[in-house]
């Protein structure tokens, strides 16, 4: 800024609070500071897709000209310098492998720009692995038995249990709530399915697709034991 502009104009400042309307807020005697923009700036953009029980697929957005990166990651709440390091990547993306499933996780990134400038370090971003029967791509694989007497049952606790809603992929049947599993099964060639419950629920529903994000091939039920 010139002294002209630091002292003789005014300013709007744009306010967004989460995406949402904000009642904004007011200065009193602000300081305006002139600054040279950073030589290395921060990588923005930061995320995590493709993430699974035990993998995530990492991916930031350079903001300048740096072709290196400085990535490290750990459980959610780590201290920056004890969790993984890994330098020097020459892509703005890395998939993690051998994660724990249903842990949170967090990354920052920094910029490498050569000649000893880096940029300050960006993040943290947090995410979460699949646990088992949290979605569909994660669903618990059961077996189907010939005779439902002498089968051994599988437990859930729906205490526990995930937001099956929370990436739209089951909107009309919940055991409790929102909250339940995915499962999986090889239906016969011949023959039907029979899905029994029993339990301290008092109800819940079930609603059965031909795939992950398929068609539904059931009717959406919610009994009553």
């Amino acid at each position: 800024f010139t002294s002209n502009q630091l002292a003789n104009f005014r300013y709007r400042i744009y306010y967004q609070d989460n995406t949402s309307w904000g009642y904004g807020y007011c200065f009193t005697s602000p300081v305006l500071s002139s600054m040279a923009p950073p030589t290395c700036p921060d990588p923005v953009d930061l995320n995590a897709s493709n993430i699974t029980e035990t993998t995530a697929d990492l991916q930031w957005t350079e903001n300048g000209t740096a072709n290196l990166w400085n990535l490290e990651w750990g459980a959610t709440g780590f201290t920056l310098g004890t969790g993984t390091i890994v330098s020097g990547l020459t892509t703005t993306n890395y998939v993690l492998t051998g994660l724990s499933q249903g842990v949170s996780y967090e990354f920052y990134i920094q910029a490498d720009c050569g000649g000893s400038d880096t940029s300050n370090i960006a993040g943290p971003y947090n995410f979460i692995t699949n646990a088992p029967g949290s979605n569909c791509n994660s669903a618990f694989n059961l077996p189907i038995n010939a005779d439902c007497n002498s089968a051994t049952p599988t437990s859930f606790d729906f205490n526990v249990a995930t937001d099956i809603d929370a990436n739209n992929e089951n909107p009309t049947c919940d055991g409790v709530g929102n909250y339940g599993y995915f499962i999986s099964f090889q239906a016969p060639a011949i023959g039907s399915v029979v899905i029994r419950f029993s339990g301290g629920a008092n109800s819940i529903g079930l609603e059965v697709y031909d795939s992950c994000g398929g068609n539904s091939v059931s009717t959406c039920s919610n009994n009553s034991f």
